[in-house]
C-alpha cells in the first residue's frame, strides 16, 4: 500500500506518534520522578493527547469524550510495562515479553477508543492495533539486551505503529463521501 492510499488520520496520527515516541525516550525535566505503582508515567502521559487529539479531530468524538484517552491510555502503558517485567521475571525471553507488553499496551489504549467511538469496537480495529502494538513491541530487545537505558528504538517505531493503526481503524466503515476514507466491511 502506498503511502499516498493511506487515510490522512493514519499518516498524521503516524507523525505526532513519532513526535510522542522521541519526547517519551527522553527524561523530561517536569516529569522527572513522576510514579505510579513504580512506573514512570511520561511515556502514557504524552502518548496519551496524541490518541485524545486523534479521536477528537477524526474520530470527531466529543471533546470530554476524547480526552478520556489520557488516562486509560496511562493505564495502559503502566499495563503495559507491568506485563513485561512479569514476563521476563517468569524466565521467557524479552522478545516474549515485548510481544505480550505490546498486545497489551496497545489494546488498552484503543479501549480508550472503543469507548468514545463504533468504528474502534470492530473486530478488525482491534486486530490490526492490537497487532500492531505486538509487531513493535519486540523492539524492546535491543535495549533491553544491550543495557541501553534509551528507549528510541522502542517507542518511537511503537507509538507512531499503534497511533497510525488508530488513525486507519477511524476510516473503517465510513461513508465515501469522504476522500480520505477507506472502507472496509462491518465485523
Amino acid at each position: 500500500m502506498a503511502l499516498a492510499s493511506l487515510p490522512q488520520p493514519a499518516i498524521w496520527m503516524a507523525a505526532l506518534g513519532v513526535l510522542s515516541g522521541t519526547l517519551s525516550s527522553y527524561e523530561l525535566p517536569y516529569m522527572d520522578g513522576m510514579e505510579i505503582l513504580g512506573v514512570n508515567v511520561q511515556q502514557g502521559l504524552l502518548f496519551g493527547p496524541v490518541i485524545a487529539f486523534g479521536l477528537f479531530r477524526w474520530g470527531r468524538a466529543l471533546l470530554p469524550v476524547a480526552l478520556i484517552a489520557v488516562p486509560i491510555t496511562l493505564l495502559a502503558w503502566i499495563a503495559a510495562y507491568k506485563t513485561f517485567i512479569f514476563v521476563t521475571e517468569a524466565d521467557f525471553d524479552a522478545a516474549i515479553g515485548g510481544i505480550a507488553a505490546g498486545a497489551v499496551g496497545a489494546a488498552g489504549t484503543l479501549s480508550a477508543g472503543a469507548i468514545a467511538l463504533e468504528a474502534l469496537r470492530r473486530i478488525p480495529a482491534w486486530l490490526l492495533v492490537v497487532a500492531a502494538g505486538a509487531f513493535a513491541g519486540i523492539l524492546v530487545v535491543y535495549p533491553y539486551n544491550s543495557g541501553d537505558e534509551n528507549f528510541l528504538v522502542l517507542f518511537v517505531p511503537w507509538q507512531a505503529l499503534v497511533a497510525a493503526s488508530i488513525g486507519y481503524a477511524l476510516s473503517f466503515g465510513q461513508t465515501s463521501n469522504d476522500p480520505t476514507a477507506k472502507s472496509i466491511p462491518n465485523a
